[in-house]
Order: structure tokens, then C-alpha cells, then sequence
């Protein structure tokens, strides 16, 4: 049934589900005759907690400021890196504001950012 869903996906979307990269994650409910029939139909392998949704940690219950810390460590380390190019102070803001902008900016089409977030960029 779920390869079934997911062959009707690819035709009528022109898109394929890497099986390699995806991960299903089952209730506890579930028989695991029923996991094991999809793990071995479709290829993809069961987790026991979803980890990240398109690159954004999937949070559970409050979320606080803590949560998106990611977001910064990715900022700074890009910001480290391009300390140590030759880039004049005209090059590295251009950088800035086309690289480091998109970042937060790709995470709030996933998730809503508590303002504190943003006040601390």
C-alpha cells in the first residue's frame, strides 16, 4: 500500500523518495509485522524519533530559544570561514546579506521563529 502511494507520487509529481535518505518513524501502536512488510517494500528504514524535517530539528513540546541555536552555530561558523578569505569589506557584507540572510529565512517556511530568535540576529 505505501509503495503503491509512493509510485503514484513519483508519476504524477515527476518527483522520486530517496529511500536512502528517508526515515519512517512508527507510532508505538504499530504491529512490527506491519513495519517490517513496509522497512522491506519501500527500503526505508524506521527510526525511533524523528531527528530533522528538511534540515530543521523536529522539536517537541515548548520550544524555547535554546531550540534554534543551530541556527546560529550555522551563522557563525559561515561567518568564521570567510575571515580567512581575501575578500575586501564591500565582498564579505554582499556575503552577508545574500548567504546569512537565507538562513533564517529558510527555517521560518518550516517553523515560526519567536521573536527573541530574530532579535538575536
Amino acid at each position: 500500500m505505501v509503495e503503491g502511494i509512493l509510485s503514484k507520487f513519483a508519476r504524477m509529481s515527476g518527483l522520486k523518495v530517496n529511500a536512502s535518505k528517508s526515515r519512517a518513524y512508527f507510532s508505538a501502536t504499530t504491529r512490527r509485522s506491519k513495519i517490517e512488510t513496509i522497512e522491506s517494500n519501500t527500503g526505508i528504514r524506521r527510526t525511533t524519533s524523528p531527528q530533522r524535517y528538511l534540515g530543521f530539528p523536529m522539536l517537541h513540546g515548548r520550544i524555547g530559544k535554546r531550540d534554534y541555536d543551530f541556527m546560529l552555530d550555522k551563522i557563525n561558523h559561515r561567518l568564521a570561514s570567510w575571515k580567512n578569505k581575501l575578500l575586501n569589506k564591500a565582498g564579505r557584507l554582499a556575503l552577508v546579506k545574500s548567504v546569512v540572510t537565507s538562513i533564517p529565512t529558510y527555517y521560518m517556511q518550516v517553523a515560526w521563529l519567536p521573536s527573541s530568535v530574530l532579535r538575536a540576529y
